[in-house]
Parts: C-alpha cells; sequence; structure tokens
C-alpha cells in the first residue's frame, strides 16, 4: 500500500530532523539548514514557512522560506532570503512537485507578488527562470599543497607564493576567531566602497551563535592592524569562503590571495574535497577573480512563481534603477553609511 505524502510546517521541535535530512541529501546546501530560520527571525523578525513533504511520518523533502515584507519590493516568499542558495530539496520527482504547489498555495495565501527559490538548476515546470544573472563556482580541493598551487594558473599562482612568502616572513599573520567585531569593522567599510548598505552586526552574530563551529572567522594582520577578514562556513565536505571584509591594504599584502589559501588549505586538513567560491554576477570584476583561480561558472538558475508580480524581479547592482543610488552611496562618509546601511539592508533579501 502506497502511503499518502503530506506537506506540513516544520516547527522548532523539528529542527534535528529537518538538518539530518539536509546533511543526508546531496542536493542540500548550508543554506537549507534549518538555523537560518533562526537567524533571519532574530535579526530582521521577518517569519517564515518551512515545508516538509512527508511520508509515513519520515521526511521525503523540503522548502525553507522566509516571509520578507518590504515597503520598496513588496511581500515576497524567498528560499533562502539573505542568502545565495535555497529551493527545493527531495527525494523524488513527486515530493518536488508537491512543494512547488504548497509555495504558490502558501503565496497566495500571503498574497505576494513572487515566490523565488534560489536553486542551483531550475527544474520546475511552469515557473519562471532567471540564469543569466548569477554563476556558481565550485572545485575540489587537492589534499597535496604542493598539487593546490600547480592547479591555480600561472599569473595567481606567482601572487599567492608571494602572500605565502610574506607569511613567512612575518609581514603578515593571521588567526581564527569568533568575535565580529573586526570582521564587522572591515565589512562596513568593503560595502560602503562597493555601495551596498551593510547588514546588522547583529547578523554575523547570530550565524557565529546559530551555527557554532561550522562557522570561523579568519582575520589577516599586518603591523598589529587588521586588513581582511573572511567569514567561512563549513558543510559536509565543502568549504564555503562566504564574506570576503577588506580593508584599504588588503591588495597591499594580498590578502586576498592569502585567506583564500589558508581556507583551501585548512578545508583540506579537516577532510574537505569541495572548495565553494559562491555566486558572481556574469561580468563583475569578482567573477573575473574567480576564473583567474581556475575556477569554472556554472550558471545558477533561480525559479519564479509570479503571483501578484507580472515579471520577475531585477533587484540587483546591475540594474539602472540602482545604479545611481549604489554610486551616491560610496560617497557616503563611513559613519553614515554604517548607520543607515542596516536600516535599509532588511529590505535587500
Amino acid at each position: 500500500m502506497t502511503r499518502v505524502l503530506q506537506i506540513v510546517e516544520a516547527s522548532d521541535a523539528d529542527l534535528a530532523e529537518w538538518d539530518a535530512f539536509i546533511q543526508a541529501s546531496p542536493a542540500a546546501t548550508f543554506f537549507h539548514r534549518f538555523g537560518w530560520r533562526n537567524v533571519i527571525k532574530r535579526t530582521y523578525g521577518y517569519s517564515s514557512c518551512y515545508l516538509m513533504a512527508k511520508r509515513g511520518g519520515r521526511i521525503e523533502g523540503v522548502l525553507p522560506l522566509i516571509d520578507v515584507t518590504s515597503p520598496i519590493f513588496g511581500r515576497n516568499l524567498i528560499s533562502t532570503a539573505f542568502t545565495v542558495g535555497g529551493g527545493i530539496v527531495a527525494g523524488d520527482a513527486a515530493a518536488r512537485s508537491a512543494l512547488a504547489e504548497a509555495a504558490v498555495e502558501e503565496g497566495r495565501k500571503r498574497r505576494v507578488k513572487y515566490v523565488e527559490l534560489r536553486s542551483r538548476t531550475a527544474d520546475l515546470e511552469g515557473w519562471a527562470v532567471k540564469d543569466s544573472v548569477y554563476a556558481g563556482f565550485e572545485r575540489l580541493i587537492p589534499q597535496d599543497a604542493d598539487e593546490n598551487l600547480k592547479e591555480i594558473p600561472r599569473k595567481r599562482r606567482a601572487e599567492v607564493r608571494k602572500a605565502i612568502t610574506s607569511l613567512e616572513a612575518g609581514e603578515v599573520k593571521y588567526h581564527y576567531t569568533k568575535d565580529v567585531e573586526p570582521f564587522y569593522g572591515l565589512y562596513a567599510f568593503a560595502m560602503r566602497e562597493h555601495g551596498t548598505p551593510v547588514f546588522p552586526r547583529r547578523f554575523a552574530s547570530e550565524q557565529m551563535r546559530e551555527f557554532g563551529e561550522d562557522a570561523e572567522i579568519l582575520v589577516i594582520t599586518a603591523g598589529g592592524e587588521a586588513v581582511l577578514s573572511l567569514l567561512t562556513f563549513n558543510f559536509r565536505d565543502y568549504v564555503l569562503p562566504y564574506y570576503f571584509a577588506a580593508g584599504p591594504r588588503a591588495r597591499e599584502f594580498r590578502a586576498f590571495d592569502l585567506a583564500i589559501w589558508l581556507q583551501m588549505r585548512r578545508g583540506a586538513e579537516r577532510g574537505a574535497r569541495i572548495f565553494d567560491f559562491g555566486r558572481a554576477k556574469f561580468g563583475a570584476g569578482s567573477f573575473d577573480y574567480k576564473m583567474h583561480w581556475g575556477f569554472e561558472p556554472a550558471a545558477l538558475g533561480y525559479q519564479y512563481a509570479l503571483i501578484g508580480a507580472r515579471e520577475t524581479p531585477n533587484v540587483n547592482p546591475n540594474n539602472p534603477k540602482f545604479a545611481r543610488v549604489s554610486e551616491a552611496w560610496k560617497r557616503l562618509p563611513l559613519p553614515v553609511a554604517n548607520l543607515a546601511g542596516p536600516l535599509l539592508a532588511r529590505h535587500l533579501a
């Protein structure tokens, strides 16, 4: 007898079962973890709708959705808001289809403009797709350091060697910490330089609190001054260098290259196999930089169920509507940007 598939909303009591399913699902990402529900709620106050497809009491699929309401962009369900990943993780087509239908129904009940799934690939029939904005970058991490160096393209490898030499000479130093303070100061500066409002300090501290040893902060210093910091996530056999926080002297000390190298080797030492270099917009400087490291881009297929909206959203700095605002933001005094940024960032999910 075939057991009926049910769609239910997860509660706090389902955390362990949810994360066990995510841990065992090859298609799942760090951004499917139940903890993001708590991080976003405690930071921004947004509610969520974490859906589970269950058969005979056993999870067959999950879909994390964050209910984001903004006077700028309206109300939307996003999987997963304030991250670069999400979407449906399911063991079979029936669970996937049922979760997609439930998400649309939930969107209609909440009268949202759209439901957005930040999936790696687009596989839902009838959903709008945007796969020309972002690309993801992943590759295997050689366990041997010399082999790791050889796999880096020649010009970038030369820069990495110089960074390693500076480290060995004591010109730069590094350490790991759970303290968000050195990271946040540099990150706020970097975001102002990019013309983007910085998220609240609490968003970083809640991530460190929620994810424990799976989140760590690298700090690179020169002459006792922090020049670059990097918040990294560890998930299964993945290393995810996620938030780069660079000060004005980061390039002078090749701190970007050193940070990436250090995280590759740290990941290899703990048994990680895959270095997830995150996403980048096609045509952006970060896109080219990742290519220079020898990573190949893979287009990300974000999916949209349009409910109140007539067209897919275009919420990114490449949109001409936001270009002038971004340029103006770069000219703000840093204290002003740091004060206003967290107030605006809650709307940039």
